[in-house]
C-alpha cells in the first residue's frame, strides 16, 4: 500500500489548516507520484512563490486532504499546516470534488513547501 492510501486516522481530529480540521489527510508521499500535468502546474506554482517571498522553496512531498464540505483554499496559495507540534508550510496544487458511497468530497493536493536556502 503506497503513502497516499494511509491516513492519520484518529490524529486527523488534531490537524489544523489555518483554522480548518480536515475530514481526512493522507500521509507524505514522494514528489515522484504526483501526476505529470500536477508537476507542471505545481512548477508554475513555485516559481510565482520564489518570486514573491524572494527565498528558494520546493516541493519532495505531497499529500491530499480532504473536507467534506469545499473550503476556501486558494490554488497555489501557502498554508499552515500543523499536527500537534509539527508544522509545516503547504502550498495548494490543485482541487477536485469526489462522489465516494453517495455523498461528496473535496480533496486538496497539496505540496509540503521546503526551504533551499
Amino acid at each position: 500500500m503506497i503513502m497516499q492510501d494511509q491516513h492519520y486516522e484518529d490524529d486527523t481530529r488534531s490537524i489544523l489548516i489555518g483554522d480548518l480540521v480536515p475530514d481526512g489527510n493522507s500521509l507524505p508521499t514522494n514528489f515522484c507520484f504526483l501526476g505529470q500535468k500536477y508537476k507542471k502546474l505545481l512548477k508554475q506554482q513555485l516559481k510565482l512563490i520564489n518570486e514573491e517571498l524572494d527565498i528558494e522553496v520546493d516541493v519532495q512531498e505531497t499529500m491530499n486532504i480532504i473536507f467534506e464540505k469545499e473550503q476556501q483554499l486558494e490554488l497555489g496559495s501557502m498554508y499552515q499546516w500543523s499536527l500537534f507540534d509539527v508544522e509545516r508550510n503547504i502550498i495548494v496544487i490543485y482541487k477536485t470534488k469526489l462522489f465516494v458511497k453517495g455523498k461528496y468530497f473535496f480533496v486538496y493536493s497539496t505540496g509540503i513547501l521546503k526551504c533551499l536556502e
